[in-house]
């Protein structure tokens, strides 16, 4: 059986602020809101287009919880989200209350990254995909101005590219050219 991730439960003194604040902030839909028999509030949210199922829990009845941590540190660190301009997404989410930690971050694939501290805590990335089409290191090698070697320009290339227009008279001409390259290519060689 192939594992995919189910959720991603996220820790908040306020559940349900912290809920709105997703649902503000990159369009999460609240899907229930309970007690559970561990005596938390649990709210269960889905991210915007059915990508990943997220809960929103406060501490269980007698547990304290530590602080949240939105620096980088060893495991779970971040979760990501897609955006399609991250410039402006940073800015609406600083608008709602994000911090900006680093970024954005240009990538070597053209994508872009940013890391925000989000509610509770919470490191946040957002990730800006390359443009479609676009392969950078293909751009940055055409930017480049390419070495020519000098190449001599011979009677034959000469009568080419002095070719006459198409057409009844020019394919003559063409002939002609083409029969006086070979004999200055003859006397060339000789």
């Amino acid at each position: 059986m192939p594992y995919r991730i189910n959720h991603i439960h996220l820790k908040s003194p306020d559940p349900l602020k912290t809920a709105q604040w997703y649902v503000n902030a990159f369009g999460f839909k609240i899907n229930s809101d309970e007690v559970r028999v561990f005596g938390d509030r649990f709210i269960r949210c889905s991210s915007a287009e059915g990508g990943i199922n997220v809960n929103i829990s406060g501490a269980r009845a007698g547990e304290t919880l530590g602080p949240g941590d939105a620096s980088a540190h060893h495991g779970l660190e971040h979760f990501g989200l897609d955006s399609t301009d991250i410039e402006g997404d940073i800015k609406r989410l600083e608008g709602l209350g994000a911090q900006r930690l680093e970024g954005p971050i240009n990538m070597a694939n053209g994508g872009r990254i940013a890391f925000l501290r989000g509610p509770d805590d919470t490191r946040l990335e957002l990730v800006q995909a390359p443009r479609k089409g676009k392969d950078p290191a293909r751009e940055r090698r055409r930017r480049r101005p390419r070495a020519q070697a000098a190449r001599p320009f011979t009677a034959q290339a000469r009568a080419i590219s002095a070719r006459p227009p198409s057409g009844r008279n020019g394919r003559a001409a063409r002939i002609r050219s083409r029969r006086a390259a070979r004999r200055s290519s003859a006397s060339d060689t000789q």
